[in-house]
């Protein structure tokens, strides 16, 4: 029996001295405090035999207790019991200790000096995927995006050479799923019992959403940023001299080149900053644009390929692989764009815009939602939307049919509407099946809106009068509505 008290006592302080001295050591080198101490028992039984730790071991030791010491001369079954207890407390400390490593944030590792595993805590498999059995010897470089890996290699080997004590940076981990994540490492330096190195230890913490947040708030300043500056130029506030050059230089832009200007324009971005700059980001790596928030729609200057030689069917090419972009992300978006012959110059941003933007607006007046539209196609309107606030343009809308509209107002009418469709037709007849009307009536409406204007439809001066101030009503109330 004494054989077996001898076996038992002595595997016991054995396996405390080694869970102490671990513990002790993830407690120091990782700078947690001390929140769970071991008992004075467990101290003064490793202590009663400093034989049994290593040679070398730098554990402190406190005085041997005489009360600890005689428990050694208990029965035989109280023995076993007294070490059934400390069995038991030792477990518990164990799980003390496991909760300690389990409940820290960031992945606790530690490699050999060659830069394998030992020990990796639970939380890794979370943030990799990886499992600890499939990782624990593998070389930590494996795990390490590639493009990271030499960098990661360098801070490694200065902390195995004692170059330096510690190293803190920030890098990608790969994970299973083929995917990456940002990875602070804080390692250190360790060594064994005898002083030599044995390897690093420290923590890996994800910061994936940190940095993503990181990114976005630069974005969306460098957006903001980008957007006041470009529209200050399209809005004409701002001249374009050599400062301004300078500027739009780091921004990719290049006066003396040719570009040309698609703007989007879509009633899901009213009021949805967030969708829309989500659009932005989509069409922000596409080569050779330079993309913006213009207020309710989105703007992308193109400079890329040869725009120079651009010809109507190429820069509907072009327009369409921008919409194919935008559609791959949102399917269900609705958007009309407009884009702008080719200029050259100073003051190109501006002009590209404003064509681009009245592009928008003729699609607009036809009732289109969507679609592709090209300035060159715009016939009169090109004329027409430029003149859009100016008074002379609103003066001539009143005097052309400024008296129906006061009529259809008053007597609750259409009028308006029935003089547009007989400028669009050769005869009465098509106006009439178009507006599902006996002919007769129409012919009657026609005869009112003469009275009420004193004018003749008959006159090709007069109809054209009266077409191009339809249009120009049609564009403000367009303009207006946006």
């Amino acid at each position: 029996m004494g054989n077996v008290k001898k076996v038992l006592t002595e595997e016991f302080k054995r396996e405390a001295a080694i869970l102490h001295h671990n513990y002790e050591k993830i407690i120091r080198e990782l700078g947690i405090g001390k929140s769970v101490l071991f008992p004075y028992f467990y101290q003064t039984i490793i202590s009663q035999d400093a034989s049994i730790l290593e040679k070398g071991n730098q554990l402190k030791e406190k005085p041997f207790d005489k009360e600890a010491g005689k428990q050694y001369k208990l029965s035989n079954t109280e023995l076993v019991k007294y070490i059934d207890n400390l069995e038991s407390k030792l477990l518990y400390l164990e799980k003390k200790h496991k909760a300690i490593i389990d409940n820290v944030k960031g992945v606790i590792f530690q490699t050999n000096k060659a830069g394998c595993w030992t020990y990796l805590s639970p939380i890794w498999t979370r943030i990799t995927g990886f499992t600890i059995e499939e990782s624990i010897g593998k070389f930590f470089l494996n795990y390490v995006y590639a493009d990271d890996q030499e960098f990661h290699y360098k801070q490694f080997q200065s902390i195995i050479e004692e170059k330096r004590s510690y190293s803190r940076y920030e890098i990608r981990y790969s994970t299973k799923n083929g995917e990456f994540r940002w990875i602070e490492v804080y390692a250190r330096l360790t060594k064994d019992q005898y002083g030599n190195i044995s390897g690093t230890l420290g923590t890996l913490h994800d910061i994936t959403v940190q940095r993503k947040t990181e990114k976005m708030l630069h974005l969306a300043y460098e957006l903001r940023r980008r957007s006041d500056f470009l529209n200050d130029i399209v809005m004409g506030t701002t001249s374009v001299d050599e400062r301004i050059k300078d500027y739009m230089h780091t921004l990719g832009l290049d006066f003396s080149r040719p570009l040309i200007c698609c703007l989007l324009v879509c009633k899901d971005f009213i009021g949805r900053e967030k969708e829309q700059n989500n659009i932005i980001e989509v069409l922000g790596n596409e080569k050779g644009c330079i993309v913006w928030n213009c207020r309710n729609d989105i703007g992308v200057l193109y400079q890329g390929g040869n725009v120079e030689y651009a010809t109507v069917e190429s820069s509907m090419m072009f327009a369409h692989a921008l919409l194919e972009k935008i559609y791959q992300y949102d399917s269900q978006l609705k958007l009309v764009l407009g884009i702008s012959n080719v200029q050259t110059g100073l003051n190109s941003v501006r002009k590209t815009y404003w064509q681009g933007w009245s592009a928008t607006v003729a699609a607009q007046c036809q009732g289109k939602e969507d679609g592709i539209f090209h300035y060159k196609d715009l016939g009169i309107l090109q004329l027409l939307v430029k003149n859009i606030g100016n008074e002379g343009a609103k003066e001539f809308v009143k005097e052309q049919i400024g008296t129906l509209i006061r009529y259809d107002e008053e007597k609750g009418t259409n009028l308006v509407t029935t003089l547009e469709e007989i400028l669009q037709h050769s005869n009465l007849k098509k106006t009439a099946e178009k507006m599902f009307l006996h002919p007769k009536t129409v012919v009657f409406r026609k005869q009112r809106i003469e009275k009420i204007l004193g004018v003749s439809l008959d006159s090709f001066e007069t109809r054209l009068a009266l077409g191009v101030a339809l249009k120009l009503r049609l564009v403000n109330q367009v303009i207006k509505a946006n």
